[in-house]
């Protein structure tokens, strides 16, 4: 079984591809790989995201009565 990429390695590989990409002795072929791949990371890195703001609560204080409430992006 493949090990799980987390989102903090994404991020890691997505800069090391920038670099790459910066290098001007890169060729054509290789820089449109690169970027086909950092295409996928940042699409992949984006549903992390999207499946962590769905799991973020907020703590309400009312009357010393504390609850639970979704977060709200405003």
């Amino acid at each position: 079984m493949a090990k799980k990429v987390t989102f903090e390695e994404k991020l890691k590989k997505l800069e090391e591809n920038l670099k790459k990409l910066e290098d001007t002795e890169i060729g054509l072929d290789e820089a449109i790989k690169i970027y086909e791949e950092s295409k996928k990371i940042i699409s992949d890195a984006n549903k992390i995201l999207d499946d962590a703001s769905g799991k973020v609560k907020k703590i309400i204080d009312k009357n010393n009565e504390y609850e639970l409430e979704d977060f709200e992006d405003k």
